[in-house]
């Protein structure tokens, strides 16, 4: 997750279309901290070009989310003494 970029330089913070349209951001990183959905989900997969040599993803707020569950996770990793990198 660390190598994919965003395509925009903001977005909202609030879902618009598809199925999470109304949701916070932060709603959905709650729902997969609670594991009441999975990353792996339909919904949650990115779509991701290369452009420029780099990866960058169309999906800017789902990116967000999974960089900020990701984050979550390794520093609960972190926390409990587990020290790899990988998330």
């Amino acid at each position: 997750m660390d190598s994919v970029r965003f395509t925009q330089a903001s977005a909202s913070h609030r879902f618009r279309h598809g199925e999470h349209a109304q949701l916070d951001c932060r709603d959905l990183v709650d729902r997969l901290k609670g594991n009441l959905m999975q990353s792996e989900e339909d919904g949650m997969v990115l779509d991701v070009v290369r452009w420029h040599g780099a990866l960058r993803s169309i999906n800017n707020r789902h990116l967000g989310v999974l960089r900020e569950y990701q984050d979550l996770i390794r520093n609960e990793r972190h926390n409990a003494g587990y020290h790899d990198t990988q998330a």
